[in-house]
């Protein structure tokens, strides 16, 4: 799930206390997936991540340090995520920064995330569905379907997808 920092000043600052480089508008919110994580933090082929653990309860911040490489420690893996956690992921991806992730236990993100009530037809769910899914010049234009999404801002004025339509359905 993506969502806009600028609505929820309690993710930013939970950004705003991690380590790396970061995107200022937006990040993805994800569950702590049951395999767990293995924090690679080292420079490969132009892309980087950074980690950080956060006590959301105290404010604790544990940094994972740089790893991977000939001569640094070995690459951690965080098992299981405990409730109150959060692990930031920022990553650069070929030189350019990315949106960034907060993994969070499930119990966590039912209380944060912010509550979707555009109800879609059928209709505009499956054209948005696809229409997200598509590279831009592979979107297949049905200008009526276009215009009721940008009217409930599923889309915007440019034709591409907001965060809300970035959200819907999942």
């Amino acid at each position: 799930m993506f969502i806009s920092l600028k609505d929820n000043p309690e993710f930013n600052k939970l950004l705003n206390m991690s380590s790396g480089e970061k995107k200022s508008n937006e990040f993805e919110l994800r569950v702590f997936p049951e395999y767990g994580i293995a924090m690679e933090s080292n420079w490969s082929g132009g892309t980087k991540y950074w980690y950080t653990l956060i006590d959301m309860v105290t404010n604790k911040v544990l940094p994972i340090p740089e790893n991977g490489n000939i001569g640094q420690p070995s690459t951690p893996e965080l098992k299981s995520l405990p409730l109150n956690f959060c692990l930031v992921e920022t990553l650069v991806f070929c030189g350019k920064k990315m949106a960034a992730r907060i993994y969070m236990n499930q119990d966590n993100i039912t209380k944060l995330i912010p509550e979707n009530k555009i109800e879609l037809t059928e209709e505009e769910g499956t054209y948005l569905k696809e229409y997200r899914s598509l590279k831009s010049s592979y979107r297949i234009k049905n200008e009526r379907l276009l215009n009721q999404l940008k009217a409930k801002k599923m889309i915007a004025g440019n034709n591409s997808v907001t965060i809300s339509g970035k959200n819907w359905g999942r």
